[in-house]
């Protein structure tokens, strides 16, 4: 085949075009990735008045008996594993573990903790100008008990005081005897606590020095002077009229 001289040009050119270009990974087909989806149509609704009775109607429904606020004073001890540089924060939750109310005398006692996270910065000896160590965490448990008098929004409902317990004798010949009793129960009351709030003031104890020229404080016992005040409302189950009339 007789080629001119262009035809030739342009015969290298295509070859050294087709041997100097390589497929790359991006030029590879790859498996499309199959994804599934679902449109969710809109469904239309409308407001069903229920049908409700008229009248005067006794009901058992959650009565709060009543609400206090309670201060109460705690003095702790807290011992760190490792020297401490410095607190970061402490934060802290109560849990009311028993609340006992007597009646019939209007007193109130209370046991419970106060959880504790306590942060702080762990000493560390070294060359550093900065001795600041790692941020821990440890977590105590600070009991508390106390008895409060408290006055009444609506009185609770307690057991009557109509236990009995005795023997009748029927027939002294016989022997014939019958034993009688009866008493009453009250729905429990309970306690829920509805604000927290603390003040306190943390005594750094046993204290030490880094050994380094750049000497810092450090210290080992936190004595803790809290004053903690506790919104607290007693709620009992108890059995009311509730009105019901159209608007």
């Amino acid at each position: 085949m007789n080629l001119n001289k262009d035809d030739k040009d342009k015969e290298i050119l295509e070859v050294q075009v087709d041997q100097n270009t390589s497929k790359s990974k991006d030029d590879i087909p790859q498996k499309s990735t199959e994804i599934s989806f679902k449109k969710i149509m809109e469904c239309k609704s409308s407001l069903v008045n229920p049908e409700i009775n008229i009248g005067l109607f006794p009901v058992k429904i959650p009565v709060i008996i009543t609400e206090l606020l309670v201060h109460i004073d705690i003095e702790s001890k807290i011992n760190l594993p490792k020297p401490a540089s410095y607190i970061k924060s402490i934060k802290r939750k109560v849990f009311i573990k028993e609340c006992n109310l007597i009646s019939n005398i209007n007193k109130l006692f209370l046991n419970g903790v106060v959880k504790k996270s306590i942060e702080y910065s762990e000493a560390v000896d070294g060359s550093a100008s900065s001795m600041e160590g790692q941020i821990k965490n440890i977590i105590v448990e600070i009991p508390f008990n106390c008895v409060t008098e408290i006055k009444y929004i609506i009185d609770p409902v307690v057991p009557k005081k109509n236990y009995k317990n005795g023997i009748k004798v029927y027939s002294i010949q016989s022997g014939e005897q019958t034993f009688y009793e009866s008493y009453s129960e009250s729905d429990k009351i309970f306690c829920e606590v509805i604000h927290a709030s603390f003040e306190e003031v943390n005594i750094e104890k046993n204290k030490g020095s880094y050994t380094h020229l750049d000497k810092k404080d450090t210290f080992r016992t936190i004595n803790q002077k809290m004053f903690m005040h506790l919104n607290i409302r007693l709620i009992q189950n108890q059995n009311i009229y509730v009105a019901s009339r159209l608007h």
